[in-house]
Formats: C-alpha cells, structure tokens, sequence
C-alpha cells in the first residue's frame, strides 16, 4: 500500500490515544465478555450454450467484541468471465477498530485496500478516522453514522496515466457512513449501507442493500444489490460499477 508512513503513525498514534481520552459513563470495572462471530458468503453462477460465462463472488466477515473495544475485519473477491475472457475483478480488505465511549458512541480508526482490474486503476488504499453513534437500537433493528477525516492513495494503471500526469493520487477526505439492520422477525432481515468518502480529487461512494432469510441452522439465503460511483475516473470507464447476486451464507 502507497500510504504516507507519517500519516498512518498519526492513526496508529490516535488509536492508543483513545485509552486515555474516552469517556468512561460507567466508572464501575467491568470484565472484558469477548464475543467472536463472523460469517462466510458464497455465490456462483455459471451459463452454457450460445454464451459461456461464470460469475464467482466471496466475502468473509469477522467480528470480535472486547467489552470496550470491537475489531472488524471483512474479505471481498468478485469474478466474472465471458467465454474464458475476464470482464470483472475486484478483491477488497479492510480493517476497522471501534473504540467504545459508552452504549451508543464510539471513535473508530480504520483501513482498507481494494484491486478492481477494470476501474483504471491498480489499487486504492484509504484511511479514516473518527466519530459513530447508534442512534437506533431496538429489537435487533439498528441504525448506525459515522464522519470522520482520512487520506486516500489511488494509483492509476499504466494505460491510464496521461503523458506528464502522475500515476498516483493523494488526496485528504471526509468519511460520511451510514448503516441501517432492519430485523423482520425470527429468520428474515434486510441490512443497507451507504458510505462516501470524499476527497480533493474525487468523491467515492459505496452503497448495498440486502434480503438475508435463513434456510436451516446457520446456513441462510442472501440477496444483495451493490453500487459503487467514482465522480473522477479514467478515460474510458465508466463511473458507475454495480453488482447483484445472490448467496448461500454461513453465520458462526
């Protein structure tokens, strides 16, 4: 990753800075209750006949709860060809650590990495760092936001790069996220996220919606729909990639 060293050890440099700075409504000791638990999604479609394609996408999600502090870590591939030819790739990893303020606030720091072989560039790297709140917590129906400030690297693939232009771009960012769970009843909920990050040079913006439906235990259904908008891109490509699937789904 492109990242300046200096700006990630001012991250890092906050991160351990939020012991000393949180706000604490309860000063009663509390033991730690670690919680683990995570999933792992799966989808795969593929066609014969006139048109020979396949269409693979994975994602795992891990999230580990300790007391004051929650780490969340997420895994994403997406892969598309058409008769034996590459028309899609993506792969994205990223890091998030909240910081726990008291039941419905936090400070977060996070960090991610993504390869999308057909965006005009080859790789974004991006951190931030700020506040959350959970505004809405009933019934296992949330609502969460976030704003904070980042910095973000994009580096442009060759073919991409303008004659006496960098390939790469570094810009500061505002962090605007919202996450909404919506729990229908016992085995049926629907999740959407909207983030954007806008930058100096660009405004990125991620959103998805999906239908999740348990099928049996811990396997369940899962329908999404996913968007992601870049306001600056290279010549010849388009701003707007979007992806739908669906998924088998494993909770643990």
């Amino acid at each position: 990753m492109h990242i300046s060293i200096k700006l990630f050890l001012i991250i890092v440099s906050f991160l351990v800075s939020l012991n000393l700075t949180a706000y604490e409504e309860n000063t009663e000791e509390k033991e730690p209750v670690p919680a683990l638990k995570g999933d792992v999604q799966f989808g795969y479609l593929m066609s014969s006949g006139n048109t020979d394609s396949t269409t693979l996408n994975g994602k795992f999600n891990i999230l580990y709860n300790l007391d004051e502090w929650l780490h969340k870590f997420s895994l994403e591939a997406y892969s598309t060809s058409d008769s034996d030819i590459t028309t899609g790739e993506r792969y994205k990893a990223a890091y998030q650590l909240d910081r726990k303020l008291d039941e419905s606030r936090y400070l977060f720091g996070s960090a991610s990495y993504e390869e999308d072989r057909f965006s005009g560039y080859e790789n974004i790297s991006t951190i931030a760092a700020g506040y959350g709140h959970e505004f809405y917590n009933v019934d296992k129906t949330t609502l969460d936001a976030e704003i904070g400030i980042g910095y973000r690297n994009s580096r442009l693939v060759p073919e991409s790069v303008v004659i006496g232009e960098s390939a790469e771009i570094n810009e500061a960012l505002i962090r605007l996220a919202v996450d909404y769970h919506w729990h229908l009843g016992e085995n049926r909920s629907v999740t959407s996220k909207l983030k954007i990050d806008a930058g100096e040079e660009s405004v990125i913006s991620y959103f998805d919606v999906s239908f999740i439906t348990m099928i049996a235990g811990d396997l369940s259904f899962k329908a999404s729909f996913e968007a992601r908008h870049n306001s600056d891109v290279p010549v010849d490509t388009e701003n707007l990639d979007t992806i739908t699937s669906i998924n088998l789904l494993y909770a643990f």
